[in-house]
């Protein structure tokens, strides 16, 4: 009170009055104040606070792309595995249609030629007759020639009908004939354990002429243009065209 009144004597001697109604007015303006700083406060908090939910928002959108991403790569890796299968199959189907197609065909003449020796069983000869024999399949002959050292040239069957029935007859180990053509009788037995091919009309015996027995299981075993029993070391031949 005492420095109050001090002050009051001043003002009064310098001629000023006090300012009482400043002093309200600071008091009104500190409430002001305060809500002001609170609302920026606020503020910041607000912003602080939203931070977390837009980082939250792009790792949400990263992930949607990755899987996006990662089923494009498997779908187009399972269309590539199947043209291949397609084009592995288009490849087996050509492959089984050539090797039938080569498995049918056949190669003409087929010959039959070997050398025979005076007194000595034909055992190869027979092997090479058997083989021979299998080689005649199911086609159309046009003509069938046997020749050997005792007539080179031979003689020829030209009925295309004929030779290829004793072709068939051969091939499956049957009787055929005999029938009469270009001067001969051809005919087709067995005698021993396989068929015997002759131009003399008669089947297993010793008729001189054209007959081929190579597995008779003796030395009989045929002859050219001559005996056909114990006959002399020479070649025979047999063609079918």
């Amino acid at each position: 009170m005492h420095q109050h009144n001090q002050i009051e004597n001043r003002s009064l001697r310098n001629g000023k009055q006090p300012c009482r109604p400043c002093s309200r007015v600071y008091l009104f303006m500190i409430p002001f104040a305060l809500i002001l700083f609170g609302a920026t406060i606020g503020a910041v908090l607000t912003a602080v606070i939203q931070i977390p939910t837009r980082t939250s928002r792009t790792a949400t959108t990263v992930t949607t792309t990755t899987a996006t991403a990662a089923t494009t790569v498997t779908t187009t890796t399972s269309t590539s595995t199947s043209t291949t299968s397609k084009t592995t199959s288009s490849t087996s189907s050509s492959t089984s249609t050539t090797t039938s197609s080569t498995s049918r065909s056949t190669n003409f003449p087929i010959i039959y030629t070997q050398n025979f020796t005076f007194g000595v069983t034909s055992s190869s000869q027979c092997t090479a007759w058997n083989i021979f024999r299998s080689l005649l399949i199911n086609h159309p002959c046009t003509s069938l020639t046997i020749s050997g050292t005792n007539n080179p040239t031979g003689i020829t069957l030209t009925n295309s009908t004929y030779a290829t029935a004793i072709a068939n007859a051969m091939r499956t180990n049957t009787a055929y004939g005999p029938v009469s053509s270009n001067g001969y009788l051809w005919a087709v037995g067995i005698c021993g354990s396989a068929d015997e091919l002759t131009a003399t009309g008669s089947v297993c015996t010793c008729t001189t002429g054209y007959t081929l027995r190579p597995c008779v299981g003796n030395s009989n075993w045929g002859g050219i243009n001559g005996a056909t029993c114990s006959a002399s070391s020479q070649t025979m031949t047999v063609i079918f065209h």
